[in-house]
């Protein structure tokens, strides 16, 4: 009889402790699938105040002028300001012409430690079909923005906000006086958006901030009708257009217009 009661004790005991191990492995993937959603709809949140950020800067550089704001609410996603994103310098060059010559600053959104690795995917400008050939882009024309969002694996998964594109616009024909004659020359627009890191800081709820703070304009006067615009980074040819006006006219004007950008955190 203390056999069997001993049997039925121990048994007790072995029972007990596995609905307990059972109970405690059931809570922690509850847990984890729970917080699994939970930075899932925040980071997939924050990725879309990403892009009505990219809207901001570009009618704060391109339009309006001034100042506007996002705000981010994060538990476990993180934003990172991120100082020369690029490898080497930006170059764009007229011709022969280097007219600037900058290394962007970005906005990193990073998701929590649950999320997977995400495919490549260009969130602005959107409806974008092939993301590979849109990131090789760097000299976009009118309708186009110049600020680029796109989400990679980069120590797992990442929406990165940067401007490294120009955009060129043909202007049309305009008279010019020059050494007291009038004369007819193409005109062009060449329209880069430098974003540099201002004051940031904070935790939770975070306002970005996206300030201009001038204008740079750069004329090149050229006696052709047309023109080269290539764009580099560390040395290397990223993208290269030739542009032509109307032949009959003198030459051709190129207008660079940099817009500089501040982006930051209020406090």
């Amino acid at each position: 009889m203390k056999k069997k009661g001993l049997s039925v004790t121990v048994t007790t005991v072995i029972l007990t402790g596995i609905m307990i191990t059972i109970l405690g492995i059931a809570l922690f993937l509850s847990n984890t699938v729970v917080e699994y959603h939970t930075q899932a709809t925040e980071y997939q949140n924050s990725k879309n105040l990403m892009t009505y950020l990219a809207d901001a800067i570009e009618q704060v550089a391109l339009g309006s002028g001034g100042a506007r704001y996002v705000r981010f609410s994060l538990r476990t996603a993180r934003l990172d300001f991120t100082r020369d994103i690029l490898e080497g310098d930006l170059e764009v060059r007229i011709n022969n012409n280097v007219a600037l010559r900058e290394n962007p600053d970005a906005l990193v959104l990073r998701g929590g430690n649950l999320l997977t690795a995400p495919p490549l995917n260009v969130l602005y400008p959107e409806g974008v079909t092939n993301p590979a050939q849109e990131l090789e882009k760097y000299i976009v024309e009118i309708g186009e923005p110049v600020t680029l969002v796109y989400e990679e694996f980069w120590e797992g998964p990442a929406t990165i906000l940067v401007c490294r594109r120009v955009r060129v616009n043909y202007l049309g024909v305009y008279n010019v006086l020059k050494n007291g004659n009038l004369r007819q020359y193409n005109v062009f627009e060449v329209v880069f958006i430098n974003l540099t890191i201002g004051r940031t800081g904070g935790a939770g709820t975070i306002p970005v901030v996206v300030r201009s703070k001038n204008i740079t304009l750069i004329n090149y006067y050229l006696d052709e009708n047309s023109f080269t615009l290539s764009v580099y980074v560390a040395g290397q040819l990223k993208d290269q257009k030739t542009l032509s006006g109307e032949q009959t006219a003198a030459g051709t004007i190129v207008v660079v217009r940099i817009s500089h950008i501040e982006i930051g955190t209020l406090g």
